[in-house]
């Protein structure tokens, strides 16, 4: 399920059929897939930037995008630090504060957000380690030199 559902969600604009298809398939609603799949779903969602998408959880589980990226920011902060190129992090960290804060006047920066939740983050990172996987350990490395208090 963690390779079929974030496929399935971040297809729900372009082809709701698939969504639909896989829910009846499981016999689950959508709101429940969506609820249930949420920590697989929604870091992709993020490193993609697709706003419309995103939009589209939001309503369906009836829920405000930043309270959904603050649930979730472990592993959505996470997969992002795990992208290959640093461009792609910070595309989608800039995503992620244009969704937090549309009203650039009320922004809380970026910082203070990962700083919130730096445990959670490492931890996260940590556990998705390979021994061998030096750019994983370097993403982890990034973090924690700039995100963990001396």
């Amino acid at each position: 399920m963690s390779e079929v559902a974030p496929l399935a969600v971040s297809r729900m604009i372009s082809q709701p059929s698939l969504l639909h298809q896989l829910c009846q398939l499981i016999s689950m609603s959508q709101v429940g897939f969506l609820s249930m799949t949420i920590r697989q779903t929604l870091p992709p969602v993020y490193a993609d930037c697709n706003a419309k998408v995103l939009g589209k959880i939001a309503q369906s589980l009836e829920e405000a995008q930043s309270a959904l990226f603050l649930a979730n920011s472990e592993a959505v902060l996470a997969h992002v630090f795990l992208l290959p190129a640093p461009t792609k992090t910070k595309k989608a960290l800039d995503f992620i504060l244009q969704t937090l804060h549309p009203d650039a006047r009320s922004a809380v920066p970026l910082v203070q957000i990962i700083k919130a939740s730096v445990v959670d983050l490492l931890t996260t990172l940590v556990t998705t380690l390979g021994v061998e996987d030096e750019e994983r350990r370097t993403a982890v490395s990034a973090v924690a030199r700039h995100f963990v208090p001396s």
